[in-house]
């Protein structure tokens, strides 16, 4: 099995240590909400997310694509 690396920037790895923790403890989710700026629903969400994909599963899926406001 091979396993591919997977680049993140800095706030999603500190993104990641936050949702890893309220997965792993399986709470907190307020708290984690307040630390990262985001909504309870978004954190579930993440949680899901990271609990699923891992944390490739946390990385922007936009990463390499041109912004939707870009000049042609």
């Amino acid at each position: 099995m091979t396993q591919e690396a997977i680049t993140m920037r800095q706030h999603e790895v500190e993104r990641m240590h936050v949702i890893q923790r309220t997965v792993d403890t399986r709470g907190g989710q307020a708290v984690a909400a307040r630390q990262l700026g985001l909504s309870v629903r978004q954190v579930k969400r993440l949680g899901q997310r990271y609990r699923t994909q891992g944390a490739a599963g946390l990385v922007s899926r936009r990463r390499g694509q041109r912004p939707p406001n870009a000049r042609a």
